[in-house]
C-alpha cells in the first residue's frame, strides 16, 4: 500500500484557511436564510391575523342573522300550524 505524499505545512494552513472561510460563508448564508424566514413569518402571522378578523367579522354577522332567520321561521312555522288547525276545523 502506496503511503499518501506528505502535505507540506504551507498547503495545510491553505487548506485549513479555506476550510474556515467556506464555514464563515456558510453562516452568512444560513444567518440571511434566518431573516428571510423571519420576514416571511411576520408576515404570514399578519395575514392569519387578518384572515381571524375577517372569520370573526363574519361569524358576527351570522350571529346576529340568525336569531331573526330563527324567529322568522318560527313565526311562519305557528302560522301554517294555525292554518292547519283552523282549515281542519273548518271542514
Amino acid at each position: 500500500m502506496a503511503d499518501a505524499p506528505p502535505i507540506s505545512k504551507g498547503a495545510w494552513q491553505l487548506s485549513s484557511w479555506k476550510k474556515i472561510a467556506e464555514f464563515v460563508s456558510n453562516v452568512g448564508h444560513i444567518e440571511r436564510s434566518i431573516e428571510i424566514l423571519k420576514e416571511q413569518n411576520k408576515k404570514l402571522q399578519e395575514e392569519v391575523t387578518r384572515l381571524q378578523r375577517q372569520c370573526d367579522e363574519q361569524a358576527g354577522q351570522l350571529r346576529s342573522f340568525s336569531p331573526s332567520f330563527t324567529h322568522r321561521f318560527a313565526i311562519r312555522s305557528k302560522l301554517a300550524l294555525r292554518k292547519r288547525r283552523f282549515t281542519f276545523l273548518n271542514s
